[in-house]
């Protein structure tokens, strides 16, 4: 008597999740850290976006640092202003460091563990 049973085994079930999972746990990993990836890359950018808008207000106040050596568009401890970075974060700190007597300078913007810096050449006229 030939019976016709479709249908899957207990065996068949046995072998076939543990292949399931190891798979699902294989694409669920590469899903975290593209997203991991992205979020770096998302504040590295916004960092990149703060260097230049902050070089643009340095160009456009004709200040880089008072006499203190507080830089223009930030507040004492370096944080940037509500209109120099990119987002509502006050997370966002800027430093400018003399490189060369070129008056060349380093501007760096950080957030957390990323920063962004551009060396650029600033007149002597954009600091007082």
């Amino acid at each position: 008597m030939i019976s016709k049973h479709s249908g899957v085994t207990l065996m068949e079930l046995l072998v076939a999740i543990p292949i399931f999972a190891f798979v699902a746990l294989g694409a669920a990993y590469m899903l975290s850290s593209s997203s991991v990836a992205s979020v770096v890359n998302r504040d590295l950018l916004k960092c990149q976006i703060a260097v230049n808008n902050l070089i643009t207000y340095i160009e456009a106040k004709g200040v880089a640092k008072d006499a203190d050596g507080v830089i223009s568009g930030c507040d004492p401890s370096g944080v940037l202003g509500s209109d120099v970075r990119p987002d509502d974060s006050p997370d966002f700190k800027a430093t400018i460091t003399y490189v060369s007597a070129e008056e060349v300078h380093a501007v760096t913007v950080t957030k957390g563990d990323v920063s962004a810096s551009v060396k650029t050449y600033f007149l002597p006229t954009y600091f007082k």
